[in-house]
């Protein structure tokens, strides 16, 4: 599932980057290792980044494939044809019957 969301945002004109960071502290001041991926969505002027622990790249897809859609009319309606759960409500019918 999470590839055709990747899918979506290309069709849409995204551009996806991931970037997998891992921090290392040899100095023994730090406890742990500081290990997390960033995935980044640009098109245009628009830009989406989501900050998820290192191998959860489903999550964090979803995420910025939600945050996308949410900006751009053009990966709603490629959302809408896919039939991915993209809603759209006409809210002018629902004005029409609280006058009766």
């Amino acid at each position: 599932m999470h590839n055709d969301r990747r899918a979506r945002l290309i069709d849409a004109g995204w551009t996806i980057v991931r970037q997998r960071h891992i921090g290392i502290d040899i100095t023994g001041k730090e406890k742990g290792d500081d290990r997390y991926c960033t995935w980044r969505a640009a098109k245009g002027d628009d830009e989406v980044v989501v900050r998820a622990m290192l191998g959860d790249d489903q999550t964090a897809l979803i995420e910025l494939y939600a945050a996308a859609k949410a900006i751009d009319p053009e990966l709603r309606q490629i959302a809408v044809d896919a039939g991915s759960g993209a809603y759209v409500f006409d809210l002018g019918d629902a004005d029409a019957s609280h006058r009766h």
